[in-house]
């Protein structure tokens, strides 16, 4: 038996907390850093479409932004930071383009691409970590994951040169690392990480690095 309900008006207010679905493709976040100041406790300006949401984490002084070439981020001096944006599912497609590469990087992990990390400022996570950078090859960028405190290689992925998007996408087990929309990894990996984080993280050697148009989308 079937009870049909019935009502003389629309609805014209949501209710709060109503849940809304996103078709895969649909930006969840954007930011192009088109303000000055430091990087932590500041909003996304959204230049690309999505849902207002802030930066937070850990030494927010170590990240600044700056106004130019119509907004970018450096990722700055040495130092131990992390400032990730909660996306509320570890499921995404992220993109970012590099406007300038690490330079004389020390050895061990630096700059780094955070994804699925448990929390703003530290945890398990997965991340992209960058090699020194040249004219030539790019900067080589490396997937990683963490757990436990403990780093291990999981794929040598492609050199990220100055102009180019990168674009990494993550659904379940599967992770696919695109440069200008080409696949260069494709990777399987099936202890899979469910944080929610995603963003950036430096150690005491860090070299400055600079991105501009962070967009993360549904998946």
């Amino acid at each position: 038996m079937t009870t049909i309900i019935t009502m003389d008006q629309n609805i014209t207010t949501v209710p709060a907390n109503t849940p809304t679905i996103q078709a895969i493709g649909d930006v969840l976040f954007s930011d192009k850093f088109n303000r000055a100041g430091q990087l932590g406790g500041s909003a996304g300006d959204l230049f690309a479409g999505g849902t207002a949401h802030s930066w937070g984490g850990t030494a927010q002084a170590a990240n600044a932004t700056a106004v130019t070439n119509g907004g970018q981020l450096t990722i700055g001096a040495a130092g131990v930071s992390s400032e990730c944006v909660d996306m509320g599912r570890p499921d995404v497609t992220l993109s970012m383009k590099l406007l300038s590469g690490v330079t004389s990087i020390a050895s061990g992990q630096n700059a780094m691409i955070e994804m699925r990390k448990a929390s703003a400022a530290t945890g398990d996570t997965l991340r992209l970590t960058m090699n020194s950078y040249n004219s030539v090859v790019g900067g080589r960028v490396d997937l990683y994951k963490r757990v436990g405190g403990s780093a291990t290689i999981i794929a040598n992925g492609p050199g990220w040169k100055v102009g180019d998007v990168l674009k990494i996408d993550l659904k379940g087990n599967r992770i696919r690392i695109y440069i200008n929309d080409l696949l260069q990894n494709d990777i399987t990996d099936n202890s899979i990480l469910t944080g929610n984080f995603f963003g950036f993280a430096t150690s005491s050697s860090n070299r400055p690095w600079i991105i501009t148009d962070y967009i993360v989308r549904a998946n």
